[in-house]
């Protein structure tokens, strides 16, 4: 595995969740050591790249929660601002979840203040709602929060810090969940749709790691990481450690693959534009004519999308292979139920999809 071979920080004492000011920092990138200045550039180069523009003018905001991977990123979004041109802002959701939650939202707020950043916090209380799902709810909690913030500001971006690892773990996870290609090469470094970005993603753990170590900096660590009752836990724990023992430079074989997804996506969502309504209703027909000399490939990717535009619900593949082959044979028409009540029902004529609760 690549990447810095010294040992992390430790998990501060007692003391340290008393939230002291973050030791004295450069004040300006051209003052950091070289190793350290170029760790910065990196970032802003591949943030450049990948969204094709110039960041001079951007609002960014930098998801912020006291980690090693979110304390890299702010302290190098804080650097590179000025030559940049962009404006920056930390945001920390407080989930509730831990008795050590409010200290912590506390450390966020004084350590942007002793770097002259403003912390948006905002407080829930998740552990309330039972432990079923609570990773779930409390994703879906940021993610709302970070949508309210970049619909409040143009020209908004939300500043992620999952790392080449973190994106490993997603690729094992997805594998381990069925999904299928390109989804299965992991989280991307842009999303458009919610103005998500993520420049530590080309970056291993122990590289940002020893960034931080080089500048004197202690990390929170979250206890709950180490909780073997979350799969994402199990995979960090336990299988890619096994994974990279196997193949040392899997995480760069990682980052490829997620270069070759995102490409095969654009690829497919430019072939298949034009094939099914822009605005779906919640029933939409797709003729025989219009499948006519489509390869089976971009049949199953066509009946994804319309079954995602149609509300929640997995499209199952081994349904989908189903639907299909019973249009191939062409014989008595065959109705196919999907998670969500959402049905497809094969016709003479074509397939007709329908969203739950509107089958006649």
């Amino acid at each position: 595995m690549s990447g810095d071979s010294r040992k992390p920080t430790s998990n501060p004492p007692a003391a340290y969740r008393a939230c002291p000011q973050p030791p004295s920092l450069p004040e300006r990138l051209q003052d950091l050591a070289p190793a350290q200045a170029h760790f910065c550039l990196r970032i802003l180069r591949g943030m450049e790249k990948t969204l094709g523009r110039p960041l001079k003018g951007s609002a960014l905001f930098a998801a912020f929660s006291g980690g090693a991977d979110s304390t890299a990123l702010l302290l190098a979004l804080r650097w590179l601002r000025p030559k940049a041109g962009f404006t920056l802002q930390a945001l920390h959701l407080d989930h509730g979840l831990r008795p050590s939650s409010a200290t912590e939202a506390e450390y966020c707020r004084r350590f942007c203040s002793g770097l002259g950043l403003e912390c948006g916090v905002r407080s829930l209380n998740l552990k309330n709602e039972g432990v079923r799902g609570v990773e779930e709810r409390a994703r879906k909690a940021r993610y709302a929060f970070f949508a309210e913030k970049t619909a409040e500001t143009p020209d908004s971006l939300i500043a992620l810090g999952h790392n080449g690892n973190d994106l490993a773990e997603d690729i094992l996870m997805r594998l381990i969940r069925g999904a299928g290609w390109p989804g299965l090469s992991g989280m991307r470094a842009y999303d458009r749709q919610r103005a998500l970005i993520r420049p530590l993603l080309g970056i291993p753990r122990t590289r940002i790691e020893g960034f931080l170590a080089d500048l004197g900096i202690v990390w929170l660590r979250d206890e709950s990481n180490l909780d073997r009752a979350f799969l994402r836990n199990r995979v960090r724990l336990d299988i890619l450690p096994l994974i990279l023992r196997e193949n040392p430079s899997f995480l760069e074989a990682a980052a490829g693959l997620r270069l070759l997804g995102g490409a095969d996506e654009e690829y497919f969502a430019a072939l298949l534009a034009d094939a099914a309504p822009q605005a779906p209703g919640r029933e939409i027909f797709i003729s025989g004519q219009r499948l006519a000399g489509l390869h089976k490939a971009l049949r199953l990717r066509l009946y994804k999308k319309i079954l995602d535009a149609l509300g929640p619900g997995q499209a199952r593949l081994a349904t989908l292979l189903e639907a299909d082959a019973a249009w191939l044979a062409g014989g008595e028409p065959t109705e196919h139920l999907l998670p969500g009540g959402k049905k497809i029902r094969i016709g003479k004529k074509g397939l007709s999809f329908f969203a739950a609760g509107e089958i006649p």
